[in-house]
């Protein structure tokens, strides 16, 4: 029998292929969200946005679309999903910070980390959270449905 690409650790199973292709949807979506932002408020008004605004226009908006796509990975990764999940932050992180390093010409990370990354991790473990209650009600449904008919 074929298994997806992965490594058993500890008797459990990392799914490289769902961290990477996770990953990508993470990076590729948050990209799209930063332009939109971008093209909406104008890069020259980015930079004159008190810390409230730039709460409301850009972290917030990340922060949700963040736990949206960890409650997604949560209820379709059975095995260790809080692995599976900051796996796929870190794989997405250090893509961004390799392309965002090519784009500047220099090693560079924003300064704004500080208020990205807690945000980033909160959704992270919330979304974790919520996916794997999403995923054991659903389970508890189905077995309780399951056992009526037999």
């Amino acid at each position: 029998m074929l298994q997806p690409s992965g490594t058993v650790i500890n008797g459990d199973f990392l799914n490289y292929f769902r961290i990477i292709k996770f990953a990508l949807v993470l990076l590729f979506v948050e990209t799209v969200l930063s332009t939109v932002t971008t093209l909406l408020i104008g890069s020259d008004n980015l930079i004159h946005l008190s810390f409230y605004e730039n709460l409301t226009y850009q972290y917030i908006p990340s922060s949700i679309t963040v736990l949206v796509i960890f409650i997604m990975l949560a209820r379709r990764q059975a095995d260790k999903p809080l692995v599976h999940a900051l796996l796929v932050y870190l794989v997405c992180e250090f893509i961004g910070f390799l392309i965002l390093s090519a784009l500047m010409n220099e090693f560079y990370y924003p300064s704004t980390w500080v208020i990205y990354l807690p945000l980033s991790l909160l959704s992270l473990i919330v979304g974790t959270f919520i996916g794997v209650r999403l995923r054991t009600d659903i389970s508890v449904e189905t077995y309780i449905v399951n056992s009526k008919d037999s």
